[in-house]
């Protein structure tokens, strides 16, 4: 990195120039931007951090754009920064035609007594799922952009690397792949397994 500064400090920097001039939030562009120059670096680790200072920021619209952007967004101990987290895992269509997977943490607001709570994902509808033991869908693309919420039991992912994530009861996938080959989705040790299907709305580029 240029002139030895590391990946905590660029962020600070990053941080203390605080909003764009008008006092509007930063897009993701802006962020690689000036995490590059605080870096001295466009890899893929200052693509990374992009996802971080969303976060710091608070911004879901750019945490999405970023995203969409393939720059991961990491959790740490359910914290990025200061700010309290869910993690969750997406999947989504890259340029290649192929699903690939993605590390998504979303920002939780400290409530008090109510708890911690993101802000409102714009959605329309949810479904209940329930499927046997010996359940294996073969390459499929989302039927429309969602979470799926696993309730019991166990599935596997796989993305059209090869790569597989397994994702248990309480797990959260963000599905995107709504073109392209798809992934695949099997059983996990033969467990039957229940999950919910909330509709979202369509991304939108921010």
């Amino acid at each position: 990195m240029a002139s030895g500064r590391t990946a905590l400090e660029a962020l600070d920097h990053v941080i203390e120039r605080g909003r764009s001039g008008d006092g509007g939030e930063l897009r993701s562009e802006e962020l690689l931007e000036r995490l590059s120059g605080a870096l001295g670096s466009s890899d893929e680790r200052s693509m990374d951090l992009v996802g971080y200072v969303a976060h710091l920021y608070g911004c879901h619209a750019c945490i999405l754009h970023a995203s969409a952007n393939r720059s991961s967004v990491r959790v740490v101990g359910g914290f990025v920064g200061n700010v309290r987290c869910m993690d969750i895992v997406r999947v989504f269509t890259g340029p290649d035609g192929q699903s690939h997977f993605d590390d998504v943490a979303v920002p939780l607001d400290d409530l008090g007594a109510m708890g911690r709570i993101s802000e409102r994902w714009p959605g329309g509808g949810v479904q209940f799922r329930e499927v046997g033991g010996d359940y294996h869908l073969d390459y499929h693309v989302a039927p429309r952009r969602q979470l799926v919420v696993n309730l019991t039991g166990s599935v596997e992912i796989e993305v059209g690397s090869g790569a597989t994530r397994v994702l248990g009861p309480g797990s959260i996938l963000l599905a995107e792949d709504t073109t392209g080959q798809g992934h695949i989705s099997r059983n996990v040790g033969g467990q039957p397994r229940t999950c919910l299907f909330v509709h979202l709305e369509a991304a939108t580029e921010s």
